[in-house]
Order: structure tokens, then sequence, then C-alpha cells
């Protein structure tokens, strides 16, 4: 039987090149939701996160991650700590974590710099409060992504994080 911490530790000990990554198309994992337009007539959203990772070793763990935190925010949000970097905006999403084809876990990271970092995103004041698990999420997307502008450790270290105890 596999647990919720051992699910964890398999993505804690990953390295990138464990992970397939898919990009391209729909992922299969869509929220759904409605608005109104024109003359109050209802219409159907869908909204999807843009990428799937699964786990080339043991392909029963996918995360998929790109799914806007908030989707009637129609900007980006500032924050005291985001003024560090160049581009301020800090753009919310979070990361679904499956195991044979269930959602086991979510965490919420942060585009900072205008994407061009990942970072955890928790609580407390400013999202500053984080566990160890956030920040290990976000530092394996942040080396996902591809091309970088500054390694994790980068971004990381420019913010005021407190990691808290594990949940």
């Amino acid at each position: 039987m596999t647990n919720l911490q051992e699910i964890r530790d398999l993505v804690r000990k990953s390295a990138r090149h464990d992970w397939h990554k898919i990009e391209e198309g729909p992922t299969y994992r869509s929220r759904f939701g409605f608005s109104t337009g024109p003359g109050d007539h209802w219409r159907l959203e869908e909204d999807s996160h843009h990428t799937t990772l699964v786990y080339m070793p043991d392909v029963d763990l996918t995360i998929a991650y790109g799914m806007d935190f908030d989707t009637r925010r129609r900007d980006d949000p500032e924050f005291e700590w985001s003024k560090v970097f160049p581009d301020k905006s800090v753009h919310i999403c979070f990361a679904d974590i499956f195991w044979r084809g269930s959602l086991v876990d979510r965490v919420d990271y942060a585009l900072v710099d205008g994407a061009r970092g990942t970072l955890p995103i928790g609580g407390g004041h400013h999202g500053l409060e984080i566990t160890r698990w956030q920040r290990d999420v976000a530092e394996l997307l942040h080396n996902l992504k591809g091309a970088h502008f500054a390694s994790f450790d980068d971004f990381f270290g420019r913010v005021p994080f407190q990691v808290v105890t594990e949940e």
C-alpha cells in the first residue's frame, strides 16, 4: 500500500530527468465554471492545467500544473516581497499530484519576475509561511521549466520565507 508520505518522498527524491513532460494539447484535468454573457445567457467556461508530468520510474505518479488559483482575478497581485524582482507581479497557480489517476495532494505556487521563477506560496502574512513540501514542489517545477534566468535558490533566497512544520 502506498500512503501520502511515500508519494511525497517519490517526488522529493526525483530528479529532473525522471519526469516526462506533456505540454501540447489537453491534459484532461479540467475545471468547469460558468458565467453570464450578453443578454444574461449562461455560458460554460473551461480551464485546465497546461502541463502534465509523468514520473517515468512509476507512471502511477503524475503532476498536473499551470491552472490559475483564482479565475476571477484579472490582474496579478503584487506583494511587498515581490518588489525585489524587476517584474513585481505574482501569478498564483496550483499543482495537482495524482496517484493512479486520483488527486492526492495540491500545492500552490507563484510565478514571479515575469514567470522567470517559480516559488512556493503558503499561508501567513503575504504567503511567506511555507512547508518544506511546498518548497520542494516549487523547486521541482522551477527546474522542469527548461531555460532558466537564475537557479531556484537565487529566486528563493531573495524572499524572506519562513519554513514551518510540515502539515
